[in-house]
């Protein structure tokens, strides 16, 4: 005699359910917070622009040199991104952005500003492209723009 099986949906791992095809919309306009990591540069999976209102430094990311085995730290900063020409922002998204050398600097002298004036900022960069250094080194070319605004604004 063969066994009727019944089937039914499990979880294949905790808070995960099979067949649950998410709308992050929905959830974002449900209460639900979004954090995104995202690459500026030239690259498969970055992005050329980005524009947000800079929200301070964030966590760094270990990064590991497979040929030597040194370890170093990249920094990163947390922006809320720019959802409509007018500089509003989406409070329930931040984005982190690791901060090679040049954008580390750029964002530390924007974020120095804010704080000291008690201001925010909508902060827009472009990947440039890349350029030899004195040494013969390439290194990553960006554009930054800033805008300071009214804290609340």
């Amino acid at each position: 005699m063969a066994k009727n099986k019944e089937e039914t949906s499990s979880a294949l791992v905790p808070g995960a359910l099979e067949n649950l095809d998410l709308n992050f919309a929905e959830l974002l306009g449900d209460g639900f917070s979004e954090s995104r990591v995202i690459k500026i540069g030239g690259k498969a999976g970055q992005v050329g622009q980005y524009i947000g209102r800079i929200v301070g430094p964030g966590r760094d990311i270990e990064i590991k040199d497979d040929k030597t085995g040194e370890v170093s730290m990249l920094p990163t900063w947390q922006f809320k991104p720019v959802v409509a020409t007018d500089g509003s922002v989406q409070e329930n998204v931040t984005h982190v952005l690791p901060s090679p050398h040049v954008l580390n600097a750029e964002f530390g002298r924007i974020w120095d500003r804010c704080e000291r004036e008690k201001v925010s900022c909508l902060v827009a960069v472009a990947y440039v492209g890349q350029v030899d250094t004195r040494r013969g080194f390439r290194v990553n070319d960006y554009r930054v723009a800033e805008k300071y605004v009214a804290q609340g604004a």
